[in-house]
């Protein structure tokens, strides 16, 4: 049921996007932009990947300098932040597992440092894991 109830929106938002007067900015835009398509695509598919600007720009068929110029343009930031953006998006969804150390994280979230990973965490969340997952399990037993 929420599986279809979210494909009906995400339809809805589609449309409402096309018959817009100016272009929509975010996700809407990049899925849009048939030629950004592939790197949108390989960050989500693969965030833990260590992606480059010269090998998303590859994937895209065009220069660097265009990658980031119109990612910038479509989404409202670097490819970098989608990057960064999506692994603490997956990241946050993980510390919801209790077995799942912090450690294993940083690594399926593309980081080969447990220090980079929770400065990176606290940067994008304004806490670290750790806060994180006790304030998960916090909301959790109060429900």
């Amino acid at each position: 049921m929420q599986g279809a109830l979210s494909a009906a929106l995400f339809v809805l938002a589609l449309r409402l996007a096309s018959t817009a007067l100016t272009p929509p900015k975010g996700l809407l835009a990049l899925a849009a932009h048939p030629r950004l398509a592939p790197a949108l695509d390989a960050i989500i598919q693969d965030p833990q990947r260590p992606w480059t600007l010269p090998v998303l720009a590859e994937l895209c068929s065009m220069s660097r300098a265009t990658l980031v110029r119109q990612f910038q343009d479509s989404l409202g930031c670097s490819a970098n932040d989608f990057l960064a953006d999506i692994r603490m998006t997956k990241a946050a969804s993980a510390l919801a597992d209790p077995l799942l150390s912090t450690e294993k994280i940083a690594e399926l979230v593309g980081y080969q440092s447990v220090a980079a990973f929770r400065r990176a965490f606290k940067n994008k969340l304004g806490m670290t894991p750790g806060q994180w997952r006790r304030t998960g399990q916090a909301h959790s037993q109060q429900e």
